[in-house]
C-alpha cells in the first residue's frame, strides 16, 4: 500500500507533467517553432537521438567554441556529420 506522501507526490507530478512533449506535438523543443518540410526541418543527432529543428542544430554547430557544440538535452558532443533530417 502506498504511503500518503507518495500518493501526494505522484498526484503533484501528474499535474505538472505536460500532456505532450514538444517532440511529439510537432514543435521544436528549443525554439518552439512548428516543424515543416521547407525551412524548419525536423532533425535528430545520431550521437544521442534528441530532436530539434535544423536551425537550432545550425546554431549549436555555429558556436565558435568547439567544446560548446553539445546537445542541450544530454550534453553529448554534436558534429555536422551526425545530423539527420527526418522529413
Amino acid at each position: 500500500m502506498k504511503e500518503a506522501h507518495e500518493e501526494e507526490i505522484e498526484n503533484m507530478l501528474q499535474n505538472f507533467a505536460p500532456a505532450e512533449s514538444p517532440e511529439k506535438n510537432n514543435d521544436c523543443p528549443i525554439c518552439m517553432e512548428e516543424y515543416d518540410s521547407k525551412e524548419n526541418i525536423k532533425c535528430t543527432s545520431k550521437g544521442c537521438g534528441h530532436q530539434m529543428c535544423f536551425s537550432c542544430f545550425e546554431e549549436i554547430l555555429g558556436n565558435k567554441n568547439p567544446s560548446a557544440r553539445k546537445c542541450p538535452f544530454c550534453n553529448k558532443k554534436v558534429q555536422p556529420n551526425q545530423i539527420l533530417k527526418l522529413y
